[in-house]
């Protein structure tokens, strides 16, 4: 499973937000190769994108979709005050507040929050001074895995969201295509760039570098070893990793060896 619409549209819109509160990023994805034209491109493209999203269809019948999305939202909203708490150590206001992605503020609160946590989930893999003051709360690993998990389950929630608003139009595949074409640009110039840091600030860490993050058993608060794919909402295949939870969808644990709760 690929990366959901909001989470594409988050890194292209950090592209746009990130040249400005970073200047130096302009000349440094510059000389990779990614154009100041390039970067307006991405600028404009989460901008129009954006608004499209204003424009969804809303009603009684969404409510279940609208919802889902909502709390997942509120989920990954946690997970960051979370590692916000960590960085009370930190002694450098100025890199905290980045590091949350406190400046970031954009018309769509789901997708403010969307790209909040792909800033934080990248700095956390490779900024020293940010991994020093977490590590002392917790295993960084363990809290970049329950981040990019609750981050994949509010994809998957805005995806189906947008699904249902949108009444299957082929014009969110299009916008989907083009948000990959820009990523991808950006994923060629960032493997030439040797200053996995400063990258961060886009929310993109080039792979391989920095700290492992996958894993999307966001049922689960410590797993490091959780499956990379969330299975589809309405799944009663058996699932390890995944709970029950209140809706009863995901079934697995009524498999072989299931010993029905008595409540007494």
């Amino acid at each position: 499973m690929g990366l959901s619409i909001f989470q594409l549209l988050g890194h292209v819109a950090l592209v746009g937000h990130s040249t400005k509160e970073q200047a130096e990023l302009v000349s440094v994805l510059t000389r990779g190769g990614f154009s100041r034209e390039d970067i307006q491109e991405a600028a404009q493209l989460a901008e129009s994108i954006e608004n499209e999203l204003k424009n969804l269809r809303r009603g009684s019948d969404l409510r279940i979709h609208e919802h889902a999305a909502h709390t997942a939202s509120c989920e990954v909203d946690m997970w960051i005050q979370t590692v916000s708490m960590a960085l009370t150590t930190l002694d450098n206001d100025g890199l905290r507040a980045q590091a949350l992605g406190k400046a970031i503020h954009t018309h769509d609160h789901t997708l403010s929050v969307v790209m909040q946590a792909q800033r934080t989930i990248s700095m956390l893999q490779v900024h020293p001074d940010i991994q020093k003051a977490v590590s002392e709360s917790g295993r960084i690993a363990d809290i970049l895995n329950r981040g990019w998990a609750l981050l994949g389950k509010l994809g998957v929630c805005t995806d189906a969201l947008i699904k249902a608003a949108s009444m299957d139009s082929p014009d969110w595949e299009t916008s989907r295509t083009r948000l990959q074409g820009v990523l991808q640009r950006l994923n060629e110039c960032t493997q030439t760039i040797e200053n996995p840091v400063l990258l961060s600030y886009l929310g993109w860490v080039p792979t391989g570098t920095g700290v492992a993050v996958g894993g999307a058993s966001y049922a689960v608060t410590l797993h490091e070893r959780s499956q990379r794919k969330a299975p589809a909402p309405g799944s009663e295949q058996p699932c390890p990793g995944w709970s029950v939870g209140r809706q009863g969808q995901n079934r697995e644990n009524l498999g072989k060896g299931f010993i029905a709760p008595t409540f007494k």
